[in-house]
């Protein structure tokens, strides 16, 4: 508790869901692109079955005036934080760092987490600068995801599509070494962002095995994703394959690819005459909890201009990467 602001922060009950809307709208008000977070009864459900913490920050007068998300992605200790939210007139108060000790710190340990990432927009350079302060590594840059609107009060809207500074934290004390069967530049990434996360690392020939793809789908966001893994539906990479994408109204298109198998590079290579540069690694995050690196293609309507996009400087060698790798989304 703070004894100049009379603030202090807690998890959320099942009782705060009508708050924690409250908050999000305020915050983004009709611009925030996932409703179903705003929904009142999932968001009650969510801390009743402990699929979702919240952490709140509250005044004196139980006012709440920030919170913070941590969710499980998959079953495999990768956890996400998320909807870090802090009201105007109370941010530069610290608020985000008691939030992320409270649900980071302090109970992703406790629910299994063996990582924690967030996807930090790149409008907003102070957010990236709370996670390197907590210790995560960049890890990746998601281009153009999110809609040019979605800015907190008190910020201008951005003049196109938002792109994403991926982040990643170890929290487990030990991982297991990791076989890297990708080569060249692509097998170069996995080892750097191993390092980064401090998990030991070797070349390595990779399992055995077909590769096949889960076809996932988000119409809202205009998202196609690949989760490439063994025993999933085998996929034909054929040269129509993005223009149909595209023609369906496609703004982009990931691929998640395991680092540790043998097909891993051909794969990569079928991706990349596809058009798909690397975009981030995610440790644990495949369908069996593989670690994997994302590749992506930008395929939105609106051109994107890199010099717009904002990252830390720890992050600059990692955004010349991606731009490098990236097909055809630089404005003339």
């Amino acid at each position: 508790m703070s004894e100049e602001r009379e603030i202090g922060v807690r998890l959320a009950t099942p009782d705060d869901a009508r708050a924690i809307r409250r908050l999000l709208l305020s915050t983004y008000g009709d611009g925030y692109p996932f409703p179903e977070r705003l929904d009142e009864s999932t968001i009650a459900r969510g801390i009743v079955e402990a699929t979702t913490l919240y952490g709140v920050a509250e005044t004196h007068a139980r006012d709440m005036i920030g919170l913070a998300a941590l969710e499980p992605r998959g079953s495999h200790g990768l956890f996400e934080y998320s909807r870090a939210t802090v009201a105007d007139g109370f941010r530069g108060t610290g608020l985000l760092a008691s939030l992320g000790g409270l649900l980071i710190r302090q109970h992703a340990p406790r629910h299994g987490a063996r990582f924690v990432t967030g996807y930090v927009v790149t409008s907003h350079v102070y957010a990236q600068r709370f996670g390197r302060s907590f210790g995560f590594a960049t890890t990746g840059l998601l281009l153009g995801g999110l809609p040019s609107q979605w800015v907190p009060s008190g910020f201008s809207r951005e003049r196109q599509p938002i792109s994403e500074l991926l982040m990643a934290l170890r929290v487990a004390r030990n991982e297991p070494v990791r076989d890297v069967a990708l080569a060249g530049p692509d097998g170069d990434r996995a080892l750097r962002a191993l390092a980064a996360l401090g998990v030991p690392a070797r070349r390595g020939r990779g399992k055995p095995g077909e590769l096949g793809a889960h076809f996932e789908r988000n119409k809202a966001h205009g998202l196609v994703q690949l989760r490439f893994a063994t025993g999933a539906p085998p996929r034909r990479l054929h040269p129509g394959f993005v223009e149909g994408l595209e023609a369906a109204g496609t703004a982009i298109l990931w691929a998640d690819v395991p680092i540790d198998h043998a097909r891993a590079p051909f794969v990569v290579d079928r991706l990349r005459e596809l058009g798909l540069g690397f975009a981030a690694y995610l440790p644990a995050a495949g369908v069996h909890g593989e670690d994997v690196l994302r590749f992506q293609r930008y395929l939105h309507d609106v051109p994107l201009d890199f010099d717009a996009i904002q990252v830390i400087d720890e992050a600059r060698a990692l955004k010349d990467d991606v731009i490098a790798d990236a097909v055809g989304v630089v404005r003339a």
